[in-house]
């Protein structure tokens, strides 16, 4: 009964603050019953989805997040009621989608309640393809307006995530017109939308791409992206795109393919403000090196980009941003790469190699300095990481919080943002049930050099190097040892 009044309660002749009120009870109840027979009989036969339905085409703004909130609550506890009404679901998405184009918290709603459906039920994923693949189509047209066009891409992102391989023709025909609107953009969040979901496409089926002759046109697409034309934030993903490139077709390029790609890659690095665009492009180059040290090096010693050597340019530009690349895994794999890169110094090209960013010193010796650098951080980060204080259960005490004088008593947790950069180590990799994680995230989660433990590495690569630190520098010999000497302390405290 308690259910029944509710779902009663929802009808399209009831006054509006009952139907607000019984769609929040109902909402809550919902996620208390187990009877999925009753759910079905109050969602199909006594009309909650139809009334819901009414209610959103009534809905003011505030109102359409309550309803949004509570369709996707509906799709995640009774998927087999919404695969009953699927035809409906699609034209109320799209009708949604329209009406608040305009509105990117509607918009995300938008999305999660796509990425709900189609992760709860395959037949629901089937069915939105059916419904929303032609508008997705018909707004990559080199006729519509951008804000469309990135959105429907941000769409049909979320579709590629759980269709089925190979993917549809339906699916595979917004392919072509993807790429084709992001060659003739300019604008910053288009190209980062499109880089994300083409990303999906390459990484889910590399075959359907090779078959398709799509990597052409995507060879295409990431030199306009490296282009002068672009300001940084419409290449901020290029990195990873052309990284996966790389990974799935290197093989199958032409050298002076590949040449020129690497050209294109250091002279965008060379001129990139911001941080994360120069950190992304620094791990493209470091992942090369690890794959085939000697015949990267050889490609970029081939290289001349404004009258500099290509090698001498992006080691001039890596070393002298080493210091701000702080994410967990493009530590790992760019010091991890500056270890193999420092074992190749024997050959007398290297080691007699000057950069401009320090021309008193010799590259082994900054190969040194930066890993001995990259050490340091990694010992201080585990150093915060020990030391940080657990979380405390507050939830009791916020009434004495609201009395508090603020004298004589710490403060529970103070920290600096500083102090949460590897929050990242404690992600559950499995906390995204609804398979909405962020896709360069996930390309990061799958890279075996993302999970390496760094502090190890380096440590036992710089213990064998001190002699040579010794005749560099006697101060950085020094910092190499207690660098080596803390970062084995710690890892046999762990033990």
């Amino acid at each position: 009964k308690l259910f029944e009044a509710p779902a009663t309660g929802l009808a399209p002749n009831e006054p509006l603050v009952v139907r607000v009120s019984a769609c929040r009870v109902f909402c809550r109840f919902l996620t208390a019953v187990n009877d999925d027979a009753l759910k079905e009989e109050l969602l199909l036969n006594r009309g909650v989805l139809a009334s819901l339905g009414s209610l959103i085409g009534d809905a003011d703004e505030e109102l359409l997040h309550l309803c949004l909130e509570c369709l996707c609550l509906i799709v995640k506890q009774s998927p087999s009621a919404m695969v009953k009404v699927d035809k409906d679901l699609a034209p109320l998405i799209l009708q949604i989608w329209r009406r608040c184009a305009a509105d990117p918290m509607v918009h995300m709603q938008v999305l999660d309640l796509v990425s709900c459906a189609v992760g709860s039920d395959p037949r629901l994923q089937v069915s939105l393809e059916e419904g929303l693949i032609p508008t997705v189509v018909g707004d990559l047209q080199p006729s519509a307006e951008p804000h469309l066009a990135s959105s429907a891409i941000e769409l049909l992102g979320v579709l590629l995530k759980r269709a089925t391989l190979p993917f549809s023709p339906q699916i595979w025909s917004c392919a072509a017109p993807l790429v084709t609107m992001a060659m003739q953009s300019d604008e910053s969040g288009l190209l980062q939308n499109a880089c994300e979901t083409l990303v999906l496409l390459v990484k889910r089926s590399p075959q359907q791409v090779l078959e398709g002759g799509l990597l052409e046109p995507l060879l295409r697409l990431v030199e306009h992206l490296l282009g002068p034309d672009l300001e940084d934030n419409a290449c901020l993903y290029v990195g990873p795109f052309a990284m996966l490139l790389f990974a799935n077709f290197g093989q199958m390029l032409p050298g002076t393919l590949k040449v020129g790609l690497l050209r294109a890659l250091v002279t965008r690095l060379a001129r990139a403000e911001l941080p994360y665009l120069r950190q992304e492009l620094v791990v493209v180059f470091a992942r090369l090196l690890h794959e085939d040290t000697n015949g990267a090096l050889m490609a970029l010693a081939g290289i001349e980009v404004a009258s500099r050597a290509g090698l001498e340019l992006l080691l001039s530009t890596w070393l002298g941003y080493a210091k701000e690349i702080r994410a967990r895994s493009a530590r790992n794999i760019t010091v991890s790469a500056l270890c193999r890169l420092h074992e190749c110094c024997k050959d007398p090209q290297l080691s007699g190699l000057r950069l401009t960013v320090a021309p008193d010193r010799l590259l082994p010796q900054l190969l040194l300095e930066t890993i001995v650098a990259g050490l340091e951080f990694e010992n201080d980060r585990c150093r915060r990481l020990k030391d940080m204080p657990a979380d405390e259960d507050d939830d009791d005490d916020d009434d004495d919080d609201d009395d508090d004088d603020g004298e004589g008593d710490k403060p529970k947790c103070s920290k600096f943002l500083s102090d949460l950069i590897d929050m990242e180590d404690f992600e559950d990799d499995d906390s995204d049930i609804s398979g909405a994680g962020d896709t360069f995230q996930e390309l990061e989660r799958q890279d075996p050099l993302a999970s390496i433990d760094l502090q190890k590495v380096t440590a036992d690569y710089l213990a064998s190097r001190a002699e040579e630190c010794q005749a560099f520098s006697p101060d950085l010999a020094k910092r190499l040892m207690q660098a080596v000497l803390e970062a084995r302390s710690q890892s046999r405290r762990l033990q």
